[in-house]
């Protein structure tokens, strides 16, 4: 897969993630948790945590995080999950 491919799937899923960002904190709540807690746990940057949320970035360990505090898959929008995205 070309550079600008995969870029393009890295914005797709961004944009995704940035519009389900309410269902991830839902989540976060009711399993007891913020972004600001999860991320103070986790030894990351509040900043970190929500560029990840708001779909910036996609970094593997917060999406894990994300996954473990109890945000649903499809709300995650996870670039490496696309098939064919694999570095």
């Amino acid at each position: 897969m070309k550079r600008n491919e995969r870029r393009a799937i890295r914005q797709d899923c961004g944009a995704k993630r940035k519009a389900r960002r309410l269902h991830i904190r839902a989540a976060l709540l009711i399993n007891g948790y913020s972004e600001a807690s999860l991320a103070v746990e986790n030894g990351i940057t509040q900043q970190a945590m929500n560029g990840v949320v708001r779909g910036i970035r996609h970094t593997p360990r917060i999406l894990n995080m994300l996954r473990a505090a109890g945000a649903k898959e499809r709300d995650l929008y996870d670039p490496a999950r696309v098939p064919g995205y694999a570095k």
